[in-house]
């Protein structure tokens, strides 16, 4: 600081300062990164991430997550629901085809229909 370049003293005592706020920080970063620690901010995140799934099942980002950090439980269910789902929208896709291929034939079947109907009405015999 500015204070330790004009006497000996502020700058024994901001030495003294640092050296203590770097030890702090030492110590403060051993003891948040031990295992105890991760095991416990891990059952966090999931648990939060869960907590998240639950009001919105489609995220992807939720879901990304829980699919690396809890395969066990997770990563089956998304992989089931993603085949199910492209299953799905395959089934649908050749649906919504065969519905408008039968639209054509549908289409010229009520048109003959309607003609020979109409040839019926003007036959002399009626």
């Amino acid at each position: 600081g500015l204070l330790s370049q004009w006497s000996d003293e502020f700058q024994e005592r901001f030495a003294k300062e640092e050296k203590a706020a770097m030890e702090l920080q030492r110590r403060w970063r051993q003891r948040i990164w031990t295992r105890t620690y991760m095991q416990k901010y891990y059952r966090v995140c999931i648990r939060e991430w869960e907590r998240q799934l639950k009001s919105q099942h489609w995220n992807l980002e939720v879901r990304s997550k829980l699919s690396y950090f809890a395969k066990k439980k997770w990563r089956r269910l998304f992989l089931f629901e993603n085949a199910a789902a492209a299953q799905i929208q395959k089934w649908l896709r050749n649906l919504h085809g065969l519905k408008h291929w039968r639209a054509g034939i549908r289409e010229a079947h009520l048109r003959g229909l309607a003609s020979l109907m109409a040839r019926y009405r003007r036959h002399k015999f009626i």
